[in-house]
This record gives C-alpha cells, structure tokens and sequence, in this order.
C-alpha cells in the first residue's frame, strides 16, 4: 500500500491523544492569532515517467502549505495604521502562527512517514528499513512502492531539501539522496516493540542516545536545531506525533524526562541513531 499526501481540498487533520500532539489545536481560534490561518495543503501525488513529481504551475501555491489571511486582515491592518491596536502586539502574534504553521507541516510530513514505515513493516514480519544512514532506510519505502513524493523527508527550518527527484524504478538510487532528509530514525526497533518508542524524530546535533539538539540555533537552517522555546518532533511508534519539550531553551540539550524520571528515548532502552546523510 504506498502512502500518498492527502488531497489537497482536504487539509490533514490530527487527534490530540496526548499533551503535546501535533494538532490543529497549535491554531488558536480566538484573539489576534486567529486572525491569521496557516492551513495545510497536502503535496502533489503525481509521477512523471523519470521519477520526479511535477511542480506547481506559475500562480499556484507551491503545494507545502497554504497561507490563507482570513477577511479580518485587512480590517486588522487598518486598526493598526489607525492606532487601534498596536503593533507590537501585533507582529509577535502573526509571527507566533507562522511558527506554528511550520510545525504543523513538520508534524504532517512525520505523520507520513510513519505510516509508509507501518505499511511497510506490515509486509516484513514487522521489521523496519534499516541501512547505514535514515536516508538509506528510507530509500527502501520508494522501492517498496509505500512512498511516491520524496518531500515528506523535509521540514520548514531545515538545511535539507529534497529535490523529489528520485530517479528510475526499480531502484530509485537518487530518492533521499546525502542533503535530501531531514528525519533520523531509531535502528532495530520493531512494529511489536511499545508504542512510545521513539522511531522517527528530527535530525540531532549530537547523534548519540539519548540524542540532543542545539536551541541556540532555533528556527535556522541549520543541522540539529529545534524549534523555539527548546521544543523537538518526534514521532512514535503507535504513529503518533508530537511536539516534545526539550530540558533546555538554549544550548545543548534532550528530551524533558516524564514521571518516571526518564524521557522517551531513555524508556526505550539503549538504540543506535541512523543518522541523516549530509
């Protein structure tokens, strides 16, 4: 079964199963920050013979989200210019949605992957792709037919882009290529292990386990950076995905430990990271 985006008159939606859920909740309906509505567009499902996806045509949206601006801008924008409101609570608010929205398209493209790692596990005794790196694992999904659009392997924020050009079947050799994904992935965990087990989460600065992430270059493009505030994506082995806290808002730092005093990846027990391919 491949997994293909969701059509896009139809944006994907979550179920908010556990704090932190990547969900439509991240838009606040009420207030200034409603004002604005980052809603997801699901990305094209065609194929051209060669094994890249066609583009959007000159005048369409791109196809990773679209940022619709409710009929309240305009009258938003005049209380502004007016004095009604000012600006500088204002400009945070719209900032602060923008954010959110590219967590959401983050958390969509997770949630993607996780499912085309379910189909596919489902086929092999409950086994994962595995390989040297994420990128090699996850090149088996396109030969496997569970993937046909290589940029569900990116996220807003990230030094690495897929081009969606994944070269000729049955191989695919160019699909995830070094620089293309930004996701690493848990080695050796399989479909029957917990469900909280951490399978997929984004790339760390120190690959080791439990993994870390820098917060001091949150919202750049660079390797290992998380979101602002100190916050990480990860996805579970029950599929989910969530927005997780890290320990730190700046500098180095892992998962927030839960109740027990452990974190996700510490639960798990030890694991060896695969680990993107620059």
């Amino acid at each position: 079964m491949a997994v293909t985006p969701a059509s896009q008159s139809e944006p994907t939606i979550f179920e908010v199963t556990r704090q932190g859920q990547c969900s439509d909740e991240f838009f606040d309906p009420s207030g200034i920050d409603g004002l604005w509505h980052g809603k997801m567009r699901a990305m094209p499902d065609e194929e051209s013979s060669s094994g890249k996806a066609p583009q959007p045509e000159a005048g369409q949206n791109s196809g990773r989200f679209a940022g619709g601006v409710s009929l309240a801008f305009p009258l938003l924008m005049g209380l502004i210019a007016m004095g009604g409101i000012p600006c500088g609570l204002v400009v945070p608010a719209l900032n602060g949605a923008q954010e959110r929205a590219r967590q959401m398209q983050a958390c969509n493209n997770a949630r993607q992957i996780l499912l085309a790692l379910a189909a596919y596990a489902q086929d092999h005794g409950g086994d994962y792709p595995t390989g040297a790196t994420a990128n090699e694992a996850f090149r088996e999904l396109f030969r496997g037919g569970y993937v046909k659009d290589e940029r569900i392997f990116s996220s807003p924020a990230s030094p690495f882009i897929p081009d969606n050009d994944f070269g000729k079947g049955p191989q695919f050799d160019e699909a995830v290529s070094a620089g293309e994904n930004h996701w690493a992935m848990t080695k050796g965990v399989t479909s029957k292990d917990s469900g909280d087990t951490p399978l997929i989460f984004e790339n760390p600065a120190e690959p080791t386990w439990p993994p870390q992430w820098d917060a001091d270059v949150a919202g750049q493009a660079k390797p290992g950076r998380a979101w602002k505030g100190g916050k990480i994506i990860v996805g579970r082995n029950d599929g989910s995905v969530a927005l997780e806290k890290l320990t730190v808002a700046k500098g180095m730092g892992t998962l927030m430990p839960g109740k027990e005093g452990k974190n996700l990846f510490e639960l798990a027990g030890k694991h060896e990271i695969l680990g993107v391919a620059e």
